[in-house]
């Protein structure tokens, strides 16, 4: 692990730095903390805003008076040769230059996605200089226009891993239930540059079967299961899977499960299911956007004792860590690829909510788009937790994401896709919504019985089932009507949930237990108010009296009077 104190120097405009930084970073005094966001340790300034850019609206260029944070600090290294040396971020706002020994390395730019660099042609045996240099914006400001406050820095961990010159590069596991329940497959792909062995454990630890495996970019095993224990969020049992080689181990666990979707229904393990489910941010009110894997547990098991059994990732992956817990613990995740681009409706000074999707449809930013989406699958197709993945959050809709929506579908046609924005593309464009099912946000009761009515009238193989990936704002004296909405989704097979905006509020510490700050209490100009104080629990979660209201309404067993006086 990297993390802890660094050495760090912070500019008001990048274009003020030294040209040797690196160098002169050996011996700055200053440190601040990895993981973390300096506006929040001394520098600069946090800004909370909803859905404005935090910058002038000109895509994809962005000001030249652009903040930057330095990053530098030392690790030692033994015996170099004959090893390969992976150095992994797994969250950088909003970009980031890397130099080792003071030479360029790499660069990357997305903010919750992993970001990793093999480096074995700049390190060395012994001590090791590394000089990180991060802007606050880029033209990836414009994907990242989320609901949050706007933060920057080296916000998640960062570690360097040692791996074999020939190792095991990747591995994909799928789950299939066979015709009847006594039987499932699991199926491993392996991209290795080394031969070894493939075990599989019981939930008990016992090994099932081996399989060896060659050095292939395609090494293919089939692993049959009698009698599986499937994993749904009520019974989240989990197998493991052991991948050997000569040099090295690797472990993960394999929940078996299947996503489908029929008739309009929403299955998993052929049985309908229906969502219960909150929106959450990473968050911390102590340190922003760094969340760590205390607060990420404290929130799951206070969820479960919410009856929460689903969560959707707003607006972007969750850390790493985050779906591995809910693989262990039992809820249903959404997971949200790092895109929005809001902001675009109000950065064009028109007055047609069309031209929230002025950026998305922008040719140039379909290669990045792309690259956040696949990226976010790379991370976490391993993770049975994940039922949906989402293409992004208020953006429009253009060719450029149902380009990306059927890329995705291929790459992994074991999980439907979601996206809200289809109906919202540009004035004179007519982009076709062929997504398996429909979101929506915050609609009326009359929609909704409107739209079971039309999916009813239809032949069941072409039904979609509906999704409220945000419904019933949490704010104040919120969230209201929940009772209401679930009358309604229990009363139609094509309804498969919905997500409370949202699970807790972004209020940031004011020092003293209780109080917190929202926009505007740190003299920004451009905030939005206490918009951010909208969820379910406090930001040192705390339960709201939406809270309770939302346990009774989500509980899991309701009592109806049937015929002849019975229940």
């Amino acid at each position: 692990m990297l993390n802890g104190d660094w050495r760090f120097r912070y500019y008001p405009c990048a274009e003020t730095m030294p040209d040797d930084l690196p160098e002169q970073m050996k011996s700055e005094d200053c440190t601040i903390m990895v993981p973390g966001c300096w506006q929040l340790q001394g520098y600069g300034t946090p800004a909370y805003i909803n859905y404005r850019y935090p910058i002038p609206f000109d895509p994809p260029f962005v000001p030249s008076d652009n903040p930057a944070g330095v990053y530098a600090r030392t690790f030692h290294i033994e015996n170099k040769k004959g090893w390969s040396w992976i150095l992994s971020f797994e969250g950088v706002d909003s970009c980031f230059y890397l130099y080792i020994n003071g030479v360029f390395a790499g660069y990357s730019q997305v903010s919750h996605n992993m970001s990793e660099f093999n480096i074995d042609s700049y390190v060395c045996d012994g001590d090791n200089e590394l000089c990180v240099v991060v802007l606050q914006w880029c033209d990836g400001t414009y994907l990242e226009c989320q609901d949050k406050w706007r933060l920057s820095g080296i916000f998640r961990n960062v570690y360097l891993t040692k791996r074999p010159q020939k190792h095991i590069y990747d591995f994909r596991v799928e789950t299939f239930l066979g015709e009847t329940p006594d039987r499932a497959e699991v199926r491993v792909a392996i991209d290795t540059e080394a031969p070894g062995c493939l075990s599989f454990l019981n939930p008990d630890g016992v090994t099932i079967c081996s399989y060896p495996f060659e050095a292939s970019p395609e090494s293919r095993i089939v692993i049959p299961v009698e009698k599986p224990l499937l994993w749904c969020a009520e019974k989240p049992t989990l197998y493991t899977l052991l991948l050997e080689t000569a040099e090295e181990s690797l472990a993960d666990y394999v929940g078996i499960r299947e996503i489908r979707i029929k008739n309009g229904m929403f299955l998993v393990n052929r049985v309908p299911v229906r969502l219960h489910g909150v929106n959450r941010h990473d968050f911390d009110p102590e340190t922003g956007a760094y969340v760590s894997p205390a607060r990420m547990l404290e929130d799951l098991q206070l969820m479960k004792r919410l009856n929460v059994d689903a969560v959707r990732t707003s607006h972007y992956p969750n850390a790493p860590l985050f779906p591995r817990l809910c693989d262990e613990l039992g809820f249903y995740l959404i997971s949200e690829a790092d895109i929005e681009c809001h902001g675009s409706a109000d950065g064009c000074m028109e007055d047609n909510i069309q031209c929230i999707a002025a950026v998305c449809a922008m040719p140039e930013f379909g290669p990045a788009m792309k690259d956040r989406v696949l990226g976010m699958v790379a991370r976490d197709r391993n993770r049975p937790s994940i039922i949906l993945w989402s293409l992004g959050n208020e953006s429009g809709y253009s060719e450029n994401f149902r380009v990306i929506m059927h890329q995705l579908e291929t790459v992994d046609p074991g999980r439907p896709v979601h996206y809200e924005c289809t109906s919202l593309t540009l004035p004179g464009q007519n982009v076709p919504d062929e997504f398996r099912l429909r979101s929506r946000m915050y609609p009326s009761f009359e929609w909704m019985e409107e739209y079971a009515d039309e999916q009813e009238a239809l032949p069941p193989e072409m039904r979609r089932p509906l999704v409220l990936c945000e419904y019933s704002h949490a704010m104040g004296n919120g969230p209201g009507d929940l009772e209401d909405y679930w009358r309604i989704i229990h009363a139609h097979d094509c309804m498969m949930g919905a997500f409370v905006w949202e699970w807790c509020e972004h209020g940031i510490s004011a020092g003293s237990a209780g109080k917190y700050r929202y926009g505007g209490d740190f003299g920004e100009i451009v905030h939005d108010g206490n918009f951010c104080v909208d969820g379910l629990v406090s930001p040192d979660r705390r339960p709201n009296p939406g809270a309770w209201d939302m346990k009774q309404v989500y509980r899991p067993l309701r009592v109806v009077k049937g015929r002849n006086g019975t229940l």
